[in-house]
């Protein structure tokens, strides 16, 4: 079980999630993240009043929706792209990154835990903005099955995105 825990960069994910729980920019960027969604969701449940029966509500939620979900796309895969990229280039700037290919992990095993680590936030991003989303199932318009279509191809794209920055 070691071996294959190392070999997936288990211990470097650890070592980077630590890393990053301790920057005040992470707090910042996740407090931002959830205002802007908060601001935009609560400026569309304020104009509910607007709208004219059932039909119109819905198709209001389903407009929002895509809304969130293109912008949510988009943000996470360039967050996922940018965290990946800065944890690598952290190691450089530091003088780290030989210590850390000199370790018993191969090289794979330190990209893979570069990549997981940065999904990971990712997903924490992708997890705190999943109750603002399912909060418009209750104006009708869209079904569980489409947040959770958008979830998994947001990770899908910021997998991606994160991969590429790796190279």
């Amino acid at each position: 079980m070691r071996r294959f825990t190392q070999a997936l960069g288990l211990p470097l994910i650890a070592a980077e999630l630590a890393r990053e729980s301790r920057r005040w920019r992470t707090h910042a960027w996740r407090w931002l993240y959830l205002a802007v969604l908060a601001l935009i969701f609560g400026s569309f449940w304020y104009s509910l009043s607007e709208f004219r029966g059932l039909a119109g509500v819905s198709s209001a939620t389903a407009g929002l929706f895509a809304t969130l979900a293109w912008m949510q796309l988009l943000l996470l895969a360039a967050g996922a792209m940018h965290a990946a990229e800065a944890s690598l280039l952290e190691e450089q700037t530091r003088d780290t990154l030989e210590v850390l290919l000199s370790t018993p992990l191969t090289a794979f095993a330190v990209l893979t835990g570069k990549l997981l680590g940065a999904l990971l936030r990712t997903g924490l991003y992708l997890l705190a903005a999943t109750p603002m989303l399912g909060l418009l199932m209750l104006e009708g318009g869209i079904a569980p099955t489409q947040i959770a279509a958008v979830g998994f191809l947001t990770l899908c794209l910021a997998a991606w995105a994160a991969a590429l920055s790796l190279l």
